[in-house]
């Protein structure tokens, strides 16, 4: 067979290999250099015992469970201290890919967003989905100004939503004293944005 022929139907044999994966089989194919502490098996128990509540031990001898699993859509619970939020998305300049939002829980919430193809090779890492702050009429333009000096370090919460292609931001909060939380809440404004809107700006 021409060889140039062999490269392109082997080319096209991974692509609709790709394609056909269920939301199931990339978690599973995750590799797990991502999240050392679980290995596939495990990962396998945790997508058979999605809708029974069941969990599997990890590496960190703790507890592991896929609490959402749809179509397109995967939430993960990894530890005590950390989840995952999986969605597939369409890709106007190919095929589709995943946005994978990590989240630790410390104190306060702090995300990470990357992007993988089909075959987990990334794409882009730990894109920046800035959040937002708006001034409500009855502050004062100074107020505002000190509140917002605030947010120091500017650390993000990401989420993802089940039913589109939306992601949520909003600032987290770790560094500040409860009477200092409650004032800056009053100016935080979460801000969503399309996740194919975010990758394309990534990789142009």
């Amino acid at each position: 067979m021409n060889k140039k022929l062999m490269m392109a139907l082997t080319a096209f044999l991974l692509t609709f290999t790709a394609q056909g994966q269920t939301m199931r089989s990339l978690w599973i194919a995750m590799p797990d250099s991502l999240f050392p502490y679980l290995d596939r098996n495990a990962k396998t128990i945790m997508a058979d015992g999605v809708g029974e509540g069941i969990a599997t031990g990890n590496r960190l001898s703790g507890q592991s469970r896929i609490d959402t699993l749809t179509a397109d859509y995967l939430k993960a619970t990894l530890s005590e201290a950390s989840y995952i939020e999986m969605k597939r998305i369409a890709n106007p300049q190919g095929d589709s890919i995943l946005a994978v939002v990590t989240t630790f829980c410390g104190p306060e919430q702090e995300s990470k967003l990357d992007f993988y193809d089909l075959s987990w090779h990334l794409l882009a890492g730990d894109v920046c989905a800035e959040a937002s702050t708006v001034r409500p009429d009855t502050m004062s333009e100074d107020h505002y100004i000190e509140l917002q000096q605030k947010i120091e370090p500017k650390i993000r919460f990401y989420h993802l939503s089940p039913v589109d292609t939306l992601l949520y931001s909003s600032f987290s909060l770790p560094m500040l004293s409860e009477a200092d939380k409650r004032q800056v809440r009053a100016i935080l404004q979460e801000k969503r944005y399309d996740l194919g809107d975010l990758f394309l700006k990534e990789v142009k």
